[in-house]
Formats: structure tokens, sequence, C-alpha cells
């Protein structure tokens, strides 16, 4: 093993002591640590609440606010049918395009092959 293996273990071990160091016992959760799924755990209650308490402020609404509230989201619904139906659309030209490509190339520019 030359010296300069050596000297890069050295630091090596050095830089690991002093990362210990800093996160004391190393037992407590940095971001980059934290389990997703203990994430999701915590944020399920905050969200099974917040839409337990839709329908109790959709009728404290006045009426007016619920035919706004409705409309918007006709409107919303109605935008993202839209989306989903441009990106279907979208999805069939291009593989109309590529079987069209696909086919040209085949014809004029594949080189034969000699089994014909």
């Amino acid at each position: 093993m030359n010296p300069e293996d050596r000297d890069l273990q050295r630091r090596l071990r050095e830089l690991e002591e002093q990362v210990s160091q800093r996160s004391g016992s190393g037992t407590e959760q940095t971001p980059l640590n934290t389990d997703w799924r203990s994430s999701l755990n915590e944020l399920k209650p905050r969200i099974e609440k917040f839409f337990g308490n839709l329908p109790e402020w959709y009728r404290g609404l006045p009426s007016l606010g619920k035919v706004g509230v409705v409309v918007v989201g006709i409107m919303v619904g109605l935008s993202a049918l839209r989306t989903v139906f441009s990106l279907i659309s979208l999805a069939v030209s291009l593989t109309i395009l590529a079987a069209i490509g696909y086919i040209g190339y085949k014809l004029f520019f594949a080189p034969e092959s000699p089994d014909k």
C-alpha cells in the first residue's frame, strides 16, 4: 500500500469521526434518514381531518357560495378532463407518426436483406 492510500484512509477515518461527533450519538434522525412511510403516517391524520371537515365547511357556506363552489368544481373537472384527452390525443398522434416513420424507413432507407 503506497503512502497516498494510507493518507486517504487516515483522512477518511478523520472525516467519519467528525461526522459521528457532530451527529451526537447517531440515533437522532436527520432529514436524509427519515423514512417516507413515517412522514406519510404523520401526514395522514391531517389529510383525513381536512377532508372530514369539507362537508361541514360546504354546509356552512351561503347559497351563492355553494353555487360558486359547484361552478368552480365543474370548471376544474372539465379542465382536467380536457387535459387528459389532450394527452391521449398526443399519444395517439405520436404513435401514428412513429409508425409512419418506421414504415418509411423500412421502405426507403433500410438495406435489403440478401434472403429475398
